[in-house]
């Protein structure tokens, strides 16, 4: 019967952990987005963080990295940032070990838990605590082999472009608009200065589309995760008073369309409560892949 070792991750491990994170790749965006750095895995700086590995145990329950058993092929990771958000991928559940044998101790001064439901239920069921919200998500993918979308009208005047640093100041009350609406929490306040920075950062390592009606902004869409073939749709938002124009649809067609040019996917995740943003997406030919969960607690 298998049981699960966990360690730190070692420098030698970064090939068998790109293969695992590839076999879950669309699940994993985040949690490769944090590691990647130009196109390979890094391991985080202990400023950054920490990862930890499962590999299988050996008879004696023993798994260093220098011993490399037979079958010791990293088969779960957990990434823990600077900032206790916890990116759990967990490797089977057995009778033996139905938590995947997982240490109490990283589950210490976690803020959130972001992944696979199952993961996340797993992860704090050995942690032994519960969230104080959850968010329930639909995870969705559109991988590059489902061929190009077609071309879909928006209202006349729409003009969609990518966005530059030189376009903070006209993205910035759209961004903070979606983050009041999307992103925070009832034991979350609003923060300008965060907001501000995060947006900054997007400019630089992501990709983002401004939409704008007679030259004023009014929407916006953007990867906030990239991965090895896919990357992953997030901050997709279009005032309120313009909806229902396929503002939205126009935005994320050409995001999917600009990733296609760079031969990659698309992933992203949903709330499940949100029935027109998910019909939008099975449009587009997004599949459901299953549930996705992001809880949150008070960190110790």
């Amino acid at each position: 019967m298998k049981a699960w070792c966990w360690r730190k991750a070692a420098e030698e491990e970064l090939g068998d952990l790109e293969s695992f994170l590839r076999s879950r790749e669309e699940e994993a965006a985040g949690f490769i987005n944090r590691l990647l750095r130009d196109g390979r895995l890094s391991l985080p700086s202990a400023s950054r963080g920490a990862l930890y590995v499962a590999t299988e145990a050996g008879s004696a329950g023993q798994a260093g990295v220098a011993m490399r058993l037979e079958g010791g092929r990293i088969h779960g990771a957990i990434l823990k940032t600077s900032t206790g958000v916890a990116f759990p991928l967990l490797p089977p559940a057995t009778a033996r070990n139905p938590d995947s044998g997982i240490p109490p101790a990283l589950g210490e001064s976690i803020a959130s838990i972001v992944g696979p439901l199952s993961d996340v239920e797993r992860f704090e069921a050995a942690m032994r605590r519960k969230p104080i919200v959850a968010i329930s998500y639909a995870l969705m993918s559109r991988p590059l082999a489902a061929g190009p979308l077609p071309g879909c009208p928006g209202p006349p005047d729409l003009v969609s472009s990518p966005a530059g640093s030189g376009d903070l100041d006209e993205l910035l009350p759209l961004q903070e608009a979606y983050e009041k609406e999307e992103v925070l929490t009832p034991i979350h306040s609003f923060d300008a200065s965060g907001c501000g920075a995060g947006l900054q950062k997007s400019l630089r390592e992501q990709i983002v589309i401004i939409g704008r009606l007679e030259g004023v902004a009014v929407a916006k869409a953007a990867t906030n995760a990239r991965a090895f073939s896919l990357d992953q749709l997030g901050g997709i938002y279009v005032e309120r008073r313009l909806r229902r124009k396929g503002i939205g649809r126009v935005l994320v067609t050409d995001l999917v369309e600009l990733l296609r040019s760079f031969d990659k996917g698309a992933v992203l995740f949903v709330k499940e409560s949100n029935l027109a943003a998910r019909g939008l997406y099975d449009e587009l030919g997004f599949g459901e892949l299953g549930p996705f969960r992001a809880d949150y607690f008070i960190p110790d």
